[in-house]
């Protein structure tokens, strides 16, 4: 089973999937002609089609990972699977962080199996290197290099902006309060989201650290 946060306004839309024990299974990001699935596991686009949401399925249009860690791989791997089997025709494209744990090679040749087998639709892997902007619809995003006192290594922060809004999304290798990344003289999140499990945070915050409800 899963729990789905939601926040949104007139013009995007961000929904976080939950499973019952706080671990999140995937994010979707929407804005003008952009959905965006980031750090995927097969849960995600299990519990989708058994919702039989499968319009939803084929609205996305592009996959980020922040890490290519298999699990995220398997994700993007289920996504391609059901594409296939749903005859998906529109191009899907995946940015993958560069400076990830696994190379980007390894996602590539794991999904040019799956493709190989009489899919409808174009793929294109990007390896795009933390700093570099990249575009999908009518937002740029990018992987922003975080600095903090803690000794421990975190992945790029994924960073979407559009015309007036600004998301920051952290992967689980955030583990601190948000407050130890924050750069005062970088402009603030109209919206966080953070997978790691903590009892203290919820999935989806305000700066200032409330919890956004619908």
């Amino acid at each position: 089973m899963f729990s789905k946060q939601v926040w949104h306004d007139r013009k995007h839309q961000a929904e976080v999937f939950v499973n019952e024990e706080g671990v999140v299974s995937g994010a979707i990001i929407s804005f003008r002609k952009g959905i965006c699935l980031v750090n995927p596991r097969p849960e995600i686009l299990i519990a989708l089609y058994q919702e039989a949401k499968i319009k939803r399925i084929l609205s996305i249009n592009a996959v980020v990972l922040t890490d290519s860690s298999p699990e995220f791989v398997r994700g993007l791997c289920t996504l391609i699977g059901y594409s296939r089997e749903l005859r998906r025709k529109k191009p899907l494209k995946v940015f993958v962080n560069a400076v990830g744990r696994l190379s980007p090679m390894f996602v590539n040749s794991c999904c040019a199996q799956l493709m190989s087998r009489q899919s409808l639709f174009d793929l294109k892997i990007n390896a795009v290197p933390p700093g570099k902007s990249f575009e999908v619809g009518d937002a740029e995003l990018r992987f922003r290099l975080m600095q903090r006192n803690s000794a421990q290594r975190a992945n790029p922060m994924l960073e979407v902006e559009t015309t007036d809004r600004l998301l920051h999304f952290y992967d689980e290798s955030f583990t601190d309060e948000l407050d130890l990344y924050a750069d005062p003289s970088q402009r603030q999140p109209d919206i966080a989201i953070r997978s790691v499990q903590l009892s203290q945070f919820r999935q989806i915050l305000k700066p200032e650290g409330r919890v956004v409800r619908v």
